[in-house]
């Protein structure tokens, strides 16, 4: 095993997942805490969509979104790890760390590249770990709910000004 991997498998291990506990806490306030996505894949894409399928201890809009309020002890940066083999294959994880790694050194913003193919990145500010994928899948979810919103607009407005008469040919 390589330094890299080395630091890369401490990384992983130091980082623990939510336990059930800290998301239904109630003492717990949300608001003062990093949020970050959550999530680990498996794949050769270079930035792959998360598993919901992992998460079982998670409501329905913490599965949809991946994002996670993080524990007290561990919010004060967001990561995400990329590790892959020279066939292209890739462990990607994304979530949440504490300021120090396991051997008590001072995490700061920014990647750390070990090699040509794994990568650690933290940043400090809420959803800061996504992915392409994850942004995409935002855009494309806004983009639909605009055009549904012009399409009923404009539905609306030619129901309106045709007394309600439709012959089924006003869109064709």
């Amino acid at each position: 095993m390589t330094i890299s991997s080395l630091y890369q498998l401490v990384i992983l291990i130091s980082t623990p997942a939510i336990t059930h506990n800290e998301l239904l806490n109630p003492r717990i306030d949300k608001s003062r805490y990093l949020v970050c996505y959550q999530c680990s894949s498996n794949s050769s894409e270079i930035t792959p969509l998360c598993d919901a399928g992992v998460f079982k201890l998670t409501n329905r809009l913490e599965k949809l979104t991946m994002s996670f309020h993080c524990p007290p002890r561990w919010d004060k940066y967001c990561f995400t790890s990329f590790v892959c083999s020279n066939q292209g294959h890739c462990l990607t994880t994304r979530g949440c760390s504490g300021d120090e790694d396991v051997e008590n050194n001072k995490i700061k913003s920014g990647c750390i590249t070990f090699g040509d193919y794994n990568e650690t990145c933290f940043c400090n500010t809420n959803l800061c770990n996504h992915s392409e994928a994850i942004n995409n899948a935002n855009a494309n979810f806004y983009t639909a709910m605009y055009l549904l919103y012009k399409f009923l607009i404009a539905y609306a407005s030619f129901y309106f000004e045709s007394d309600g008469i439709l012959t089924g040919t006003e869109f064709i």
